[in-house]
Parts: C-alpha cells; sequence; structure tokens
C-alpha cells in the first residue's frame, strides 16, 4: 500500500465539520478520514464505514476514524457533529489494497485512559502484510512525538498534533 496525498484541513468551532477531498483520486483508493472533537459528542457520517470511535478518560476528547473506497464521485463531506466544540478532520488517500471487501482487517478498541487520553488495546492482524495505521487526536494542540521505527508520517492537520496518521507495512 502507499499513502498518495491528503486533503485540506477541515476544522469548526462547533456543531458539523465538512472535510476537504483529497486531489486526484483513482478508482479503488481507500479514502481513511480521521476526525478529533475537543468534546464527547458522537461524530456522524453517510456514504463512509467507520472503523472506531470513542472519547478519552476526560470529558475533552472523541475520535472518530471511516473508511471509504472511491469509486468515480466524491462521498459526502459532511461530519455531522451536534453543537460541541472545536472539530478538526482530514481525509488520507492509501493505493494498492484491496479492489473489493473492506480494507479493515482487526480493529483495536478504543479506550478511555485515566487521563484524557484514547487509548487502543492491543491489536492483532489476521493477513499476512498488512498494514498498520496509528490515528490519533488531541484537544490541546500540542506537538506529538513522531512514531519512529517503520512507521511513515502519512499527514497532520495544519495545527500540529491535533491529529494525525502513520502507515507501517508489517510485513509477511
Amino acid at each position: 500500500v502507499a499513502f498518495v496525498n491528503a486533503g485540506a484541513e477541515g476544522a469548526s468551532a462547533s456543531g458539523n465539520l465538512t472535510l476537504v477531498a483529497p486531489a486526484s483520486p483513482a478508482a479503488d483508493d481507500i479514502w481513511v478520514a480521521v476526525v478529533h472533537s475537543h468534546d464527547q459528542v458522537a461524530h456522524t457520517f453517510t456514504d463512509w464505514t467507520q472503523i472506531a470511535q470513542g472519547n478519552g478518560g476526560g470529558t475533552t476528547s472523541r475520535l472518530s476514524v471511516w473508511w471509504f473506497r472511491y469509486a468515480g464521485s466524491t462521498p459526502n463531506l459532511v461530519v455531522t457533529h451536534t453543537a460541541g466544540d472545536n472539530i478538526i478532520g482530514g481525509i488520507g488517500v492509501f493505493r494498492g489494497r484491496l479492489a473489493s471487501a473492506s480494507p479493515v482487517d482487526t480493529v483495536g478498541t478504543l479506550q478511555g485512559g485515566t487521563d484524557a487520553s484514547i487509548e487502543c488495546a492491543a491489536i492483532d492482524p489476521t493477513q499476512t502484510g498488512c498494514d498498520l495505521l496509528v490515528c490519533e487526536g488531541a484537544g490541546d494542540d500540542n506537538a506529538r512525538t513522531a512514531l519512529g521505527g517503520t512507521f511513515t508520517h502519512a499527514f497532520e492537520d495544519s495545527t500540529a498534533g491535533v491529529q494525525s496518521c502513520y502507515i507501517s507495512n508489517l510485513g509477511a
């Protein structure tokens, strides 16, 4: 799989969020949307398949991750977020995945930690050659430490550290 590009950041002070479509989509590209809000108000999104959604341990963080397979037309780009606080989101495009069926093998469960962080239980992929996506969000605009090793930084919104996505190929 290869990271292709990302759409520009979408942000709203409250209410719904409109994401920005990435440039130059191709058939069977997998779009991954990462949405973070500074509250615990649910995110809903039509035309997309939810991968995970959950709250942090405090009252100031909600993260959701969604996927969409591009087939010639742009999906709905409005994330419903009734009221609430700041919400931000972005779409990363990945190419070279399955041309049919879900590109998601295993999803960890988002759990609130003992602070305002969102943690995920261990993930044990069942397919060889999987790619691992790590998606993050923060309500405090703090820069995050880059994941090293085999992880490549795929995209980050323009407010450093608020949300980003990393990818790593787990090999055969």
